[in-house]
């Protein structure tokens, strides 16, 4: 089951390239390279990429003007 927020991005992501770019990204562990990806691709101003550790929300990337 995905997440809300995985699947309000993931169906922009309609093309087989930017998924597997998405998923290579994720699997090598560059949390960066995910959200580059997800914004070139969706047009969003900003993504962001989070892992929920326990009770925390831990920020592990973000991409959008000034981030960084």
């Amino acid at each position: 089951m995905r997440e809300a927020g995985a699947a309000a991005i993931l169906p922009a992501l309609d093309d087989l390239p930017s998924l597997v770019r998405v998923r290579a990204a994720a699997q090598a562990g560059d949390p960066q390279a995910v959200a580059d990806i997800i914004r070139a691709e969706t047009g969003r101003r900003w993504v962001g990429v989070h892992r929920v550790d326990g009770g925390d929300v831990v920020d592990l990337a973000w991409s959008g003007p000034a981030a960084g």
